[in-house]
C-alpha cells in the first residue's frame, strides 16, 4: 500500500524530462507544488465531454430514427406467478425479509452515526457515545450489515424461485433447509457483530481475535470462523437451490429460461 501512494504520488508531482507537465500531465492539480493544469489537460478534458455528450445524443439520435418498430408484446392478463401458490418453503422466507429489512435499518442508523462522528468527533450531539461505540466498530458494523442484507435477500430470492422453477412443488425437507440456513444466518450475523465489539473494546483474547473478533481487512472484518460460517451457508444453499431446478433440468422442453434462472 506504501509503495501504491509513493509511485501514484510521484508520478503525480514529477515533471517528464525536458517537459514542465508532470507523467500525469499536472493532473491532480495541485498549487501547493505548482501543479497547475496544463493546456492539454484543459483541452483534452472538455474533448472528452463533448464527445460524451455527442455520443450519448447519437445514440438517442439511433434508438429513435434507426430502429426499427417491434411489435409490442401483449401482456398476460394475470399475472404468471399469481396461478402459482406458496409453498410451505416460500411461506418460511417471510423472516427472511424481516432480516433483510432489520439488518438495513440498522445499517441507515449505523451510517448517519458514523458521518456524524466525522462532524463532532468522538461525541453524537453531546453524548460522548465513542466510548461505547468507537468510530472503528460503527464502521465496521455499518459495512457488515450491507453486507449481510444484501446477502440475506439474494439468498432468499433464489430460494423463493426455486419451487416455482420446479413446477410450484418443494422438494422433500425444502422447508427444514430453509429454516435452518436462516437460523444459521441469524448465528453467523450476532457472533460477528458481538465479535467485532469484543475485539475493538479489547475484552476478547488478542489470540481469539482474528477467529473469531474482527479480521481487520477492508470488508471482511467479520472473525475467521464467521467467514467460514458465510461461506458454507452459501453452499448449502447451493444445495437448496440445485434440489428444486435439477429435477426442472431434467424435464423436457426449452431450457434456455431455466438455465438463466440457474445462473443466479
Amino acid at each position: 500500500m506504501t509503495e501504491f501512494f509513493f509511485w501514484t504520488a510521484w508520478a503525480a508531482a514529477t515533471e517528464r524530462p525536458d517537459s514542465d507537465v508532470t507523467y500525469t500531465n499536472n493532473w491532480p492539480h495541485e498549487p501547493l507544488i505548482d501543479n497547475k493544469p496544463s493546456a492539454e489537460n484543459v483541452v483534452w478534458s472538455l474533448i472528452s465531454v463533448v464527445l460524451l455528450i455527442a455520443g450519448v445524443g447519437g445514440l438517442i439520435w439511433a434508438w429513435a430514427f434507426l430502429r426499427k418498430e417491434d411489435e409490442e408484446p401483449e401482456a398476460p392478463l394475470k399475472d404468471p406467478l399469481g396461478a402459482v401458490g406458496l409453498t410451505p418453503s416460500q411461506k418460511a422466507l417471510g423472516k427472511y425479509l424481516l432480516l433483510v429489512v432489520g439488518l438495513f435499518t440498522v445499517q441507515v442508523m449505523l451510517g448517519g452515526a458514523t458521518a456524524h462522528y466525522t462532524v463532532e468527533g468522538q461525541s453524537f450531539y453531546g453524548i460522548n457515545t465513542s466510548e461505547w461505540f468507537p468510530y472503528s466498530l460503527l464502521r465496521t458494523w455499518h459495512i457488515q450489515a450491507a453486507m449481510f442484507w444484501i446477502a440475506t435477500g439474494f439468498l432468499a430470492a433464489g430460494l423463493f424461485l426455486a419451487p416455482i422453477i420446479n413446477g410450484g412443488k418443494d422438494p422433500k425437507f425444502q422447508k427444514l433447509g430453509v429454516d435452518v440456513l436462516f437460523w444459521a444466518l441469524v448465528a453467523v450475523v450476532a457472533g460477528s457483530f458481538i465479535g467485532n465489539f469484543l475485539a475493538i473494546a479489547q475484552i476478547m483474547p488478542a489470540n481469539l481475535s482474528f477467529m473469531l473478533g474482527h479480521q481487520g481487512y477492508e470488508y471482511v472484518d467479520l472473525g475467521r470462523l464467521w467467514q467460514i460460517g458465510k461461506f458454507l451457508g452459501i453452499v448449502f444453499w447451493l444445495v437448496l437451490m440445485l434440489r428444486g431446478i435439477v429435477p426442472a433440468l431434467r424435464q423436457p422442453g426449452d431450457k434456455n429460461l431455466l438455465a438463466l434462472l440457474t445462473a443466479r
